[in-house]
């Protein structure tokens, strides 16, 4: 069945069981979305791909609004950036292993960012979170 683009954006828009806070292409096909208890993946330009879940936010995480996400290289780690109010000073950032399926931690901080380093004695790069 064929549909129009406004039909096909209006039904996925009502995937999403909470308010969308956030999104952003980390490919060029894939838009990262966050809502307020998830962030989900979803591969625009193909129709008849669903939208998938990736991980629940954690509480802890989800008590402002998200303004940032960002992925490592590989996507094994995803960085989301919450500010608690529109005027407020704190903000926290909210780590998640997309291998292990876990979050590895949520840390009052503003900005964060990964850098793929070779370290002394190591025979691969390390994934380092900075913050």
């Amino acid at each position: 069945m064929k549909r129009n683009g406004a039909q096909w954006r209006s039904s996925a828009y009502k995937k999403f069981s909470s308010q969308i806070e956030h999104c952003t292409w980390f490919e060029s096909y894939v838009l990262s979305v966050v809502t307020s208890t998830a962030v989900y993946h979803w591969h625009v330009g193909d129709i008849s791909a669903l939208i998938a879940k990736k991980f629940d936010r954690t509480p802890s995480g989800g008590r402002g609004r998200a303004h940032s996400v960002t992925y490592s290289t590989g996507v094994k780690y995803c960085l989301v950036s919450t500010k608690f109010a529109p005027d407020a000073v704190l903000w926290s950032l909210e780590v998640y292993s997309l291998d292990r399926q876990a979050s590895q931690c949520t840390m009052d901080a503003h900005a964060g960012c990964f850098a793929n380093v070779k370290l002394t004695g190591r025979a691969e790069a390390s994934t380092l979170l900075c913050q």
